[in-house]
Parts: C-alpha cells; sequence; structure tokens
C-alpha cells in the first residue's frame, strides 16, 4: 500500500523496472492482460491506470468512475479487448482502452 509499482524478473528474481509516474492513492488490483504484454491496475484515486508490461511504459488512463475502484479485468471472451471495472459508485463499467481518451 505505497503506490510503488515494480516488475520483476521471474526468472532471476531482479528489479526491471520501476514505475515513477502511477497511482497517488492506495492499490486494489493489479491484473495483467491474458494474452499480452500489459497490466492494469487501480484503486482509491478513481482511475485505472494501463502500463506495457515489458518496459514499465505508461500508456494511459481510464477515467470516469466517481468513487474507489475496487477491481478491474480484461474480458477473456474477446481476448481482452474491453475492460470491466467495479466501484464504490455503484456502477460496473466495459471500457474499450484503445478507444477511451487517456489524461
Amino acid at each position: 500500500m505505497n503506490n510503488l509499482l515494480r516488475i520483476w524478473s521471474s526468472e532471476t528474481l531482479e528489479l526491471k523496472h520501476a514505475i515513477e509516474d502511477g497511482p497517488t492513492e492506495d492499490l486494489n488490483f493489479l491484473e495483467w492482460h491474458p494474452k499480452g504484454n500489459v497490466f492494469i491496475t487501480g484503486g482509491k484515486d478513481l482511475l485505472i491506470w494501463m502500463y506495457n508490461g515489458a518496459n514499465g511504459q505508461f500508456l494511459g488512463c481510464l477515467t470516469g468512475h466517481e468513487q474507489e475502484i475496487f477491481s478491474a479485468q480484461f474480458t477473456l471472451n474477446d481476448s481482452g479487448k474491453h475492460i470491466v471495472s467495479c466501484s464504490g459508485d455503484r456502477t460496473i463499467r466495459l471500457w474499450a482502452p484503445l478507444k477511451s481518451q487517456c489524461l
């Protein structure tokens, strides 16, 4: 719960990337894309952050929830083309990340 994102090598156990710019509040989830090298994370800052898992590059944010985001996942039935999220604002949202505006 320190808002730090780190990518480690599972083979060498060495730190590969430290992500400096990212979430500003506590994180509630981190999910990897089912077929690609992308991950999403988010929580109390009301944003879903998307990163390239290979190099830690920031890809964009999904914004629209009005309270803390509890969970988000890539959809499985369409090879992860969409993201489903749920929030304390009592909404479930379906996102199309390639079409969404980034901060």
